[in-house]
């Protein structure tokens, strides 16, 4: 059978039922190359963590809205975590259908160069294309397009198809580089530290780049990121995406899985002593253990008694990081969001203490961080979900990208190797920018990162 003819007959079956939702879920078995269709401009989310380690291997294109909730301000979590139960009762799972929301929070209630996103905001799409651990189209119709099948089932056909990739090579180059901005940024953050007002504080820098490349390009050109999760959520003219090593949050049935990212090592090509290196060098190691012992302080407030592993090494293609994987058993009725609420930001994303590494953020940074180094990922019916951390990102618009990148500020930081910290973390956006060698950013010391 066609895939027209059994999104038709699913739709006509799902119609037939007597349910007074507004809206009905629907789920069409069917094996499928998904990723293929990541690089359709009009998919309005990209979730890919067919490389990442602790997920669900799972590939999502997600296109249209059948509903949207959002959150503001500071209480923006638990408003939009809210508002999803409520959306839920209106929806109707059919046989099979296991439909997920999708989107992305804020770092802190300041969007700047954000302008066409939300603080909070989860959507229902009208079709998700699904590989990996289930391969599935998935659909949320209202009751007056269930009796359209025929409409419905040419629309999903043309949505599966996936673009014929091009080879345009982009091209790119950097306009305003907040690298100075930063450096001052962490002298002021040192002397802070040395009067005892901070432990830590993670501060990011930001870089304008003109850049021919198409959101989708990038996004494949990020493809290959061993260890990362692919995202992209797209609004308006405006697209967020990058590849991220950094698990928030995943709740799935009676398990919750975490883990603690802080500690970076550049790669030079010597991969042994760089692990090695970074395992043992005391700076990293104690900012590292402050996360550790935050998102598992996080998780005890919140009803989650968690259990950590020894910390190892993951290693990406220009950098390494230590990584320490934190497990524990779900709590009944804890949903995804509540344990974002908890553990946002940790100390790998903001600093400790807490409040006053936050005021210091916002003081110290030109550029506010919008969606960067916020929750970005999925929420279902049953409250599992997966949330990352959205490192790692540039923010596309037709007038040119932001990217990002950040390292963590703690006594005994040295200025200079910060900086080149965040050269190294920008070097894979770079790259699918079009931004070259020649460009302000790369150091002659990360030339022979691996690829």
């Amino acid at each position: 059978m066609s895939l027209r003819a059994r999104v038709e007959a699913a739709v006509r079956r799902a119609a037939r039922s007597r349910t007074s939702a507004d809206l009905v879920a629907i789920s069409v078995p069917l094996t499928f190359d998904a990723a293929s269709t990541a690089a359709r401009e009009d998919a309005a989310f990209v979730w890919d963590a067919r490389r990442a380690e602790a997920l669900s291997a799972d590939v999502c294109v997600a296109f249209g809205e059948a509903a949207a909730v959002e959150g503001i301000g500071d209480g923006r979590i638990a408003q939009a975590r809210a508002a999803a139960t409520q959306l839920w009762e209106h929806v109707e799972l059919t046989a099979g259908a296991d439909p997920r929301m999708f989107g992305a929070i804020s770092f802190d209630t300041s969007l700047g160069p954000f302008e066409q996103f939300a603080q909070a905001r989860f959507a229902l799409p009208r079709v998700t294309l699904r590989g990996g651990s289930r391969s599935e189209i998935g659909l949320v119709l209202s009751r007056e397009e269930l009796a359209h099948p025929a409409a419905i089932a040419e629309e999903v056909e043309a949505l599966s198809q996936a673009p014929a990739r091009g080879v345009h090579r982009p091209r790119g180059r950097v306009l305003r580089d907040g690298r100075t901005m930063f450096e001052r940024a962490v002298e002021r953050a040192l002397l802070s530290i040395e009067a005892g007002e901070l432990s830590k504080v993670v501060l990011a820098r930001a870089v304008s780049i003109d850049s021919d490349a198409t959101s989708s390009g990038v996004l494949a050109e990020l493809e290959e990121a061993a260890g990362a999760v692919r995202y992209c959520i797209r609004r308006g003219s405006a697209a967020f995406l990058g590849a991220t090593p950094e698990l928030l949050i995943k709740v799935q049935d009676g398990e919750v899985r975490t883990e603690a990212v802080a500690g970076t090592e550049p790669r030079r090509g010597q991969e042994l002593a760089e692990a090695a290196r970074l395992l043992s060098r005391p700076k990293d190691l104690e900012e590292h253990r402050w996360v550790v012992e935050a998102i598992t302080a996080g998780l005890e407030r919140a009803g989650v008694t968690a259990a950590h592993e020894a910390a190892r090494v993951r290693t990406l293609p220009f950098v390494h990081h230590l990584v320490t994987p934190i497990v524990a058993r779900r709590p009944e009725g804890a949903h995804v969001l509540d344990l974002v609420s908890a553990l946002h930001p940790t100390p790998a994303l903001g600093g400790s203490p807490r409040d006053q590494a936050l005021a210091f953020i916002r003081d110290a940074e030109p550029v506010p961080r919008g969606l960067y180094a916020g929750p970005v990922g999925w929420v279902d019916a049953r409250g599992n979900g997966e949330m990352v951390v959205a490192l790692r990102g540039a923010l596309m618009e037709p007038s040119g990208a932001l990217a990002y990148a950040g390292a963590g500020i703690v006594r005994g930081s040295v200025v200079e190797l910060e900086a080149q910290e965040t050269d190294a973390k920008l070097l894979s956006m770079f790259r699918a920018l079009g931004v070259t060698a020649a460009s302000k950013v790369e150091r002659p010391h990360l030339r022979e990162a691996g690829a």
